[in-house]
């Protein structure tokens, strides 16, 4: 049966788009080192095309904390087993699976969304399962609209474009009655000669308590190794063991003191498969074919830090925790894949309950699961199970239930592709704020020059469009520049905006300037573009050239100039980021008035591994107790002995345990 619902929830959700684009980063593969004992198969590819990336989506940091009752439309599919909820709004994020025989929640499914910046356009939120496919990180469209399809009564479809790679995905999920399982089979379709690099990682967020449990199909494991600070390197375990703290069971995630996060390698398994199970010996499992032949588990850790994230995430689920189970085509998340020229790559996943007896000896306790799971499912029945929705799969629909605002209309007509009627995108979903490139694509009409309401396009078919259609000058260099800085052209890229620039005395192509001076590293230049920025038009109409020029400047440390730009800004500009800035300045400064209400009030755009709170709060405690006192380890080590950071502050990764791991 599938239906939708509108739910009330209290969300504090992105509330528009940064207009800047954020270009590639040069290098576009990442270092990553392996201990001596990995093996040789789990080498390859490493680090590959995981470099920053982002356009043509853009960041997604216009939010706050003040969380409101909001309607979110769901789309539900339920049988007399499960029920089974879609946000279509929010990525498609199935933010709950609901066990209706064992009348229980298999999934943490928080309905309290609070979105903050872990994600790749910035903002992410906790819960559910989400399918992310695109670039290393939490998917682009995790808090975007896509589409979503009635195909038959047990049977609907999630489908998008993704941009940055530009490949079409979809996910079929089925649930047919008598289906103690959801079935969802995922397809990523390349309609370009050429191949792409490919991500695609399944997150799923179930609850944790001290006695949760994880299991995968094989006990072999690559591990982030955690005492490497500011490198990444993966050494090789094997569960439940781990070189990082001898004699801790791993299985457990309670039991970790830091955030940690490790691979199984079920690659030659014929049936790869995770399990988590909670205190009672009940929980979720997910089994899959072949081709998603690894797992991971990721927890926060049992540290100040670790908890306080999940407060930040969830903040009215005080003492709640989740760990995550994930599931992906490559060794780790920063291993890297291809998908080949007019090709495809599919897989079957499914989802379900799972009750076992439970041991606290590990071993003895995976073989109870692996028995269990055999009488539920096996390899066979995973493959009957694809063969079964094969004549489906490329089904037309009988009822669009969500679309997106029209980028994949967009793109498919730019780039002539044809997906096939799995992918019906349709021109009337276009939105108003995109018409403009629906104009360029019609009736070869160039985009207006406006950065702040028109987003931008990248790719060799949108710079053909471009070059082939009629308009303005200014427009065609401003929206070219941004296409060849993103293919790593700067210095032609560079030539087009001081043309904007020195036409239009705008602040936008002088700070895309500053931006391509930096990736040269030639900041003091850089500098002067930001200054010249700052008195050009535009400058005051959006806060996000402020937001990095202030960040440059107290990066360089002239707090003068800091303290300067900052008193003039208007207060309507003011954001978290800025707060952050007015902040550290207070520390400079020797405000304690001023820093401690801004602590009090927090800032919600706080980066996963970004931890600057201790600094200030170190600080406080000088300019409050010990006033004239130079600052050494020793006085501050006794400050903080005596006064401790505020759980609330610590978003630290890598702090001390709470309690203790044994």
């Amino acid at each position: 049966m599938v239906r939708i619902e509108e739910f009330q929830v209290k969300a504090a959700l992105p509330a528009g788009e940064n207009p800047l684009p954020f270009f590639r980063a040069p290098h576009h593969d990442v270092s990553v080192q392996l201990t001596p004992d990995v093996p040789e198969e789990y080498r390859q590819s490493l680090g590959l095309d995981c470099g920053f990336r982002m356009l043509p989506y853009l960041r997604q940091d216009r939010y706050d904390r003040l969380r409101a009752w909001t309607p979110l439309k769901t789309i539900i599919l339920e049988n007399n087993h499960l029920k089974a909820s879609f946000l279509p709004s929010l990525g498609g994020r199935l933010i709950s699976l609901y066990d209706k025989d064992g009348k229980r929640e298999l999934l943490y499914d928080n309905w309290n969304i609070q979105v903050a910046n872990l994600a790749n356009r910035d903002a992410w939120f906790a819960g559910g399962i989400e399918w992310n496919v695109g670039q290393y990180g939490h998917g682009f469209s995790t808090c975007s609209d896509v589409y979503f399809a009635k195909v038959s009564g047990d049977h609907i479809r999630m489908y998008s474009y993704e941009r940055c790679k530009g490949l079409w995905w979809r996910v079929d999920f089925f649930l047919s009655e008598g289906d103690r399982m959801l079935t969802s089979i995922v397809t990523i379709d390349n309609q370009k000669p050429t191949r792409q690099s490919l991500y695609a990682w399944v997150n799923t967020a179930v609850s944790q308590t001290e006695t949760t449990r994880v299991f995968a199909s094989n006990t072999h494991a690559l591990y982030l190794d955690i005492h490497q600070r500011g490198q990444r390197v993966f050494g090789y375990m094997d569960s439940p063991d781990t070189p990082l703290y001898p004699g801790m069971d791993a299985s457990y995630p309670a039991r970790w003191p830091v955030s940690e996060e490790y691979f199984f390698t079920c690659n030659h398994d014929p049936m790869p498969w995770e399990v988590s199970i909670q205190e009672d010996g009940r929980g979720l499992m997910e089994v899959s074919s072949p081709i998603l032949g690894y797992r991971k588990m990721f927890c926060w850790g049992t540290g100040k830090g670790g908890r306080n994230w999940q407060r930040f995430l969830a903040p009215e689920r005080e003492g709640s925790s989740y760990v995550e189970i994930q599931a992906g085509l490559a060794p780790t998340q920063l291993h890297g894949a291809y998908i080949e020229g007019y090709h495809s790559v599919r897989w079957v996943q499914m989802f379900g309950p799972i009750a076992i007896r439970r041991s606290q000896e590990y071993h003895k306790e995976r073989e109870t699961v692996i028995q269990m799971i055999q009488t539920i499912i096996d390899p066979e029945k995973v493959t009957r199970e694809g063969k079964r929705r094969q004549a489906e799969l490329d089904s037309p629909e009988q009822e669009i239930l969500h679309h997106d605002d029209g980028w994949s209309y967009l793109e498919k007509q730019a780039n002539q592709e044809n997906p096939g009627v799995a992918y019906h995108v349709r021109r009337e979903d276009v939105s108003e704020r995109l018409l403009p490139w629906l104009d360029l694509v019609e009736a070869k009409k160039v985009p207006r020059y406006d950065p702040l309401r028109i987003p931008p396009v990248i790719g060799d078919n949108w710079l053909a469009l471009l070059k082939a259609g009629e308009g303005e000058p200014m427009s065609l260099s401003y929206w070219s520049g941004i296409m060849l800085a993103e293919q790593g052209k700067d210095a032609e890229a560079m030539e087009l905006f001081q043309i904007v620039h020195t036409h239009m005395h705008d602040a936008f192509s002088a700070r895309n300037i500053a931006q391509l001076l930096l990736r040269a590293g030639k900041t003091s230049q850089a500098r002067l573009w930001y200054q010249a920025a700052t008195y050009s038009t535009g400058y005051g109409d959006d806060p996000a050239i402020a937001e990095e020029y202030i960040a440059l400047l107290r990066e360089e440390r002239d707090w003068p100039m800091v303290h300067e730009t900052l008193a003039v800004l208007p207060s309507r500009l003011e954001t978290g980021r800025i707060r952050m800035e007015k902040a550290i300045l207070a520390s400079h400064e020797n405000n304690p008035t001023l820093l401690s209400r801004l602590l009090d009030e927090g800032f919600p755009n706080v980066r996963e591994g970004e931890a600057p709170f201790e600094d200030l709060w170190v600080s406080l405690l000088y300019m409050r107790l010990a006033p004239h006192e130079k600052k050494t380890d020793k006085m501050t080590k006794e400050l903080l002995a005596a006064h401790p950071l505020p759980e609330r502050l610590s978003f630290s990764m890598t702090d001390e345990p709470v309690a203790s791991t044994k």
